[in-house]
């Protein structure tokens, strides 16, 4: 491709990629025509060299000789200048005239400081863990990807700083933290997904180390779940004040100007009927409590020192913390054995205006957001069900009057059947179809297969039923795809019988039959042999 046209990088990057294909960011990086060789020892270099310089050969490419250097260890790569302890940037610009005053003097000044300093980034290894540290503030997150080199030191690989969507800042702290550990391994997904070592993820919020071994979750705590579950990770908590790097990030001045919603505030005073914070004497009243309760005693002295703790019982109550005198249980206040703090919490959830008597599961919903305590499910049901506000003023679902089968006028004019299935093969036959009489209750066990058609049922009704007692005028039956047929159909309207149909998920439509299908069951199972291969013999005797 000649050289002037739009496309030609392009297409001549596209040809470069091509001919070191297998070899590129394992030995080689390509950018048009500037191929830069990379090895760990002199020996692997001659070789790499070799091959590139042979692949150059055979498709017709030369290397000027003036711009080649072999086997150095810091070299000027597109403007970058790469060496074994990090990249940098190239200190000049040979033939590049520029205009140079005061402004722009000072500014290159204080970049050479910058870039002199550190930190240096420094190459990830693959072969070495990672080491994510995060942090989150009102309006944005920062975090930083490091490993740790032969100095014993964390070095940094890359920065990240970014500010929250409009509706995020409203998160509460646990939630930012966390979706502040997501965004960093979305970002650096090209290194930290599926790696052989696990990434240790550093965080000032001590709860979010137990967030990946609870057994519950909400909606969007389980779809963080899902995110994560292709990385190999720990978390694990380091005190703000060692986290001076990703809470520089998350605290840069130009994220902090993100203009706020407009807010129309009301008067306190509309809202003192509809108060949903649960008052402060109420939680004083569950730190004395807690020190009161025996049943809780191991569980505080596991949750203030785990280390002091037998292995088995710190496992045990690994999901207890202590916060501000408040035991929390996977984030949750756990509430002491007192039933009138219980009894509180059950009217202010369910009783107070703002919950406006909601039903068992949105009861327990709202009182398991903040709060645990043992048959905490059962309490609840308990509380809503007896409770008489809701028994007078709450609706129920309109319940229409039962409609009956009619009344046949005599024998085999009205017939329900219905197929037991599953059976274990016998004679060729793993189903029984049970045709029930609604006059005399007289029964028909037929033997037949479950892979019987509509055909076959049809014979079967004319060999043991209709040859017998003659057609019926209406019939009852589910809604299988058998009975249900355009052939049953078609036949039923030839011999003017009217069939009817049981209503879907509803047994009791057809209770006659059901209950000679459990009574069939009941009888056979002490009569087969332990192979259950000869239920078609005592299902003749039944018959007869």
């Amino acid at each position: 491709m000649q050289f002037g046209l739009s496309n030609a990088p392009a297409v001549f990057q596209h040809f470069m990629n091509n001919i070191f294909r297998d070899l590129l960011d394992i030995t080689v990086i390509v950018y048009l025509d500037d191929i830069l060789i990379f090895s760990d020892s002199r020996e692997e270099h001659v070789q790499h060299v070799t091959e590139v310089l042979s692949r150059l050969q055979k498709h017709n490419l030369f290397c000027n000789p003036s711009k080649c250097v072999f086997f150095v260890t810091e070299v000027t790569y597109i403007g970058l200048v790469v060496t074994p302890e990090g990249i940098s940037m190239e200190q000049e610009k040979k033939d590049q005239p520029w205009v140079w005053e005061a402004a722009q003097k000072e500014a290159f000044h204080r970049i050479k400081i910058a870039i002199s300093q550190e930190p240096v980034l420094a190459h990830p290894d693959e072969s070495q863990p990672y080491t994510l540290e995060t942090d989150a503030s009102g309006t944005a997150m920062g975090a930083a990807l490091s490993q740790r080199k032969d100095d014993g030191c964390l070095h940094p690989v890359a920065f990240m700083s970014a500010s929250f969507s409009p509706a995020e800042p409203n998160y509460d702290t646990h939630d930012k933290e966390l979706l502040a550990v997501i965004r960093a391994f979305e970002h650096w997904r090209i290194f930290l997904e599926g790696t052989e070592h696990p990434v240790t993820v550093l965080t000032d919020h001590k709860n979010l180390e137990y967030w990946k071994s609870a057994r519950t979750f909400n909606r969007c705590h389980a779809r963080w779940h899902l995110i994560l579950a292709s990385y190999n990770f720990v978390i694990a908590y380091r005190p703000g004040k060692q986290s001076q790097k990703p809470d520089a990030l998350s605290r840069r001045a130009d994220h902090s100007e993100i203009e706020p919603s407009p807010q129309i505030m009301l008067p306190e005073t509309q809202f003192e009927e509809f108060g949903a914070e649960i008052a402060t004497p109420l939680l004083e009243q569950i730190k004395e409590a807690l020190q009161d309760d025996p049943s809780l005693d191991t569980v505080l002295a596991a949750a203030a020192d785990p280390d002091s703790m037998p292995h088995s019982v710190a496992a045990k109550f690994k999901d207890y913390t202590l916060q501000d005198r408040l035991l929390l249980y996977q984030g949750r206040i756990v509430v002491p054995d007192e039933p009138e703090i219980k009894q509180k919490l059950l009217s202010h959830f369910h009783d107070s205006p703002g919950s406006g008597h909601q039903g068992r599961a949105r009861t327990l919903e709202l009182i398991s957001r903040h709060y645990y305590w043992p048959a905490m499910k059962f309490q609840v049901n308990h509380y809503v069900e007896s409770c008489e506000i809701c028994q007078r003023n709450k609706g129920h679902v309109q319940h229409f009057a039962l409609k009956s089968l009619s009344v046949p006028a005599g024998p085999w004019e009205d017939v329900s059947y219905d197929f037991i299935v599953k059976l274990p093969k016998c004679r060729g036959n793993d189903s029984i179809l049970v045709v029930v009489d609604h006059f005399s209750k007289m029964v028909h066990f037929i033997p037949c297969k479950e892979t019987a058609t509509a055909e076959d049922v049809a014979q079967l009704f004319l060999e043991h039923v209709w040859k017998l007692h003659g057609t019926p005028k209406q019939t009852v039956s589910d809604r299988g795809p058998t009975f249900n047929s355009k052939f049953l159909r078609a036949l039923y309207m030839a011999l003017h019988i009217a069939p009817s149909y049981s209503t879907a998920y509803h047994l009791q439509s057809d209770g006659q039959t059901e209950i000679k299908n459990q009574w069939l069951e009941s009888y056979l199972r002490p009569f087969i042999n332990h192979r259950q291969s000869n239920w078609k013999r005592g299902n003749r005797q039944i018959s007869i």
